[in-house]
């Protein structure tokens, strides 16, 4: 792809933030380690 395409630049945007935002294992992480927190909340006595 070239710069003087637009789709170039929406490309590199996507990639820019989905590396600012941890790349694609990140969010999963992030529910994960949600998920167990809630969990261990609501087991505890």
């Amino acid at each position: 792809m070239t710069a003087d395409m637009e789709i170039g630049g929406v490309f590199k945007r996507m990639l820019h933030l989905a590396s600012a935002l941890g790349g694609e294992t990140a969010p999963r992480g992030r529910l994960t380690r949600a998920l167990a927190a809630r969990i261990e909340q609501e087991h505890r006595p």
